[in-house]
């Protein structure tokens, strides 16, 4: 791969019934470009893991909340970092059914998680694609 790392993320957009999405905020000290910066829960697909399955294990490891999937069709992004990490995103329209945010378990990576409405997240310091991909999520009609 040329000196690259290469991974597959899958991420949920969460809708609560008031219209907010749900952002966590990235813990990682030692890589500036993406500490602190808030983004879509989410993370690895597990080798064999299907993409929709890794969404909602990722999205109750990090938050501790129980979503329900609205469109078993992903939206695809992809973004290369500066050190030359190429990630690829699926992400997945959802929508909150149960729980408590909770970032207890996932202190190592997630400093903070919060309900935002879709205009708030536009002045927020996001990882690349995250504006792009929450506009595009909220206009489908999927």
């Amino acid at each position: 791969m040329n000196g690259r790392l290469q991974f597959f993320v899958a991420c949920a957009v969460i809708f609560n019934d008031d219209g907010k999405i749900l952002l966590t905020k990235r813990n990682n000290p030692s890589n500036p470009e993406v500490h602190n910066k808030w983004q879509l829960p989410g993370g690895s697909v597990d080798n064999a893991e299907h993409p929709l399955d890794a969404a909602i294990r990722e999205v109750k490891e990090e938050t501790s909340l129980t979503i329900e999937i609205l469109s078993n069709r992903p939206f695809v992004f992809s973004h290369t970092f500066n050190d030359r990490t190429h990630v690829v995103l699926i992400v997945y329209k959802t929508k909150y059914i149960s729980g408590e945010v909770d970032i207890s378990r996932d202190l190592e990576e997630t400093n903070e998680a919060k309900w935002f409405s879709p205009s708030e997240i536009y002045d927020l310091q996001t990882l690349p694609e995250t504006n792009e991909i929450i506009a595009t999520v909220t206009a489908s009609t999927d």
